[in-house]
């Protein structure tokens, strides 16, 4: 590495000769590690701790911009961050602040489905097995049976046609819901209820709208068709709604609490 001759107190313009007499190659760094100076007094100066968790709390970004943020934030952490990817950083950091917090439709919609889960929930924890029995007429299905035909049909949809193997979801969707399943207590109701619940929050939480477009071939009444990872979320989301709504019928013709909206 060069070294220049400079005096103890010195003006820009004295560095700024002292300077002119670096190697192109070593002029370049200099003004590499000059920038990032720069660009370091212009960033937060929140120790890293306390910086990191204002900007999970503030920064509302695209997935794009979250990829791209997440990416330097990595070679910030280690030290290899150029000035330019610096002064990126911290523009997408300026900018993530100022966009307002305004949840996507899909996020109010699936909040509110979650809503309606738990509302479920509430509904189905008190009863008794005989209450779990309780129709709307003879030739219907009994409260319980409804119930479990909404756990069977969302393990078959997410994890069956969409081609997602999980063992507990192959279970509810292969032993439960049937004509001929047996009775199951309000304890293993809400525990095939939460399972698959889970199960459906993992997913639609991480997957893209890309992720979303993709079909998979699902077989009804002899005819194959190709349905997408969108129309099952909306299908299952309906499902659950149309058969709650039952639910909460059996419930407020017996003078038991139903689902409250």
């Amino acid at each position: 590495m060069s070294t220049v001759p400079i005096e103890a107190n010195i003006s820009s313009d004295q560095l700024l000769r002292a300077v002119e007499h670096l190697p192109p190659q070593e002029l370049d760094s200099f003004v590499q590690r000059v920038l990032i100076l720069k660009a370091q007094r212009e960033a937060p100066s929140l120790p890293q701790a306390e910086s990191a968790l204002l900007e999970q709390i503030n920064l509302t970004l695209s997935p794009a911009q979250q990829q791209q943020y997440d990416a330097l934030v990595a070679r910030r952490d280690a030290g290899t961050i150029t000035a330019e990817e610096l002064a990126t950083l911290i523009q997408i950091f300026k900018e993530g602040q100022m966009q307002p917090q305004i949840p996507s439709t899909l996020d109010v919609i699936y909040k509110n489905w979650r809503g309606y889960h738990e509302k479920l929930l509430t509904c189905i924890a008190p009863l008794t097995d005989v209450q779990l029995m309780l129709q709307p007429a003879e030739h219907m299905w009994p409260l319980g049976q409804i119930v479990q035909h909404i756990i069977s049909v969302r393990a078959g949809w997410f994890s069956g046609t969409l081609q997602d193997h999980d063992e507990a979801m192959h279970a509810y969707m292969e032993e439960w819901g049937q004509r001929n399943s047996p009775a199951r207590s309000a304890v293993e109701l809400l525990r095939g209820l939460d399972e698959t619940w889970a199960f459906i929050e993992a997913r639609v939480q991480r997957w893209t709208p890309e992720d979303c477009a993709r079909t998979f071939p699902d077989e009804w009444d002899g005819q194959v068709y190709e349905v997408s990872r969108s129309w099952v979320i909306y299908h299952v989301m309906e499902h659950d709604l149309h058969h709650g709504g039952e639910i909460s019928l059996i419930l407020g013709m017996n003078g038991l609490r139903a689902v409250d909206l």
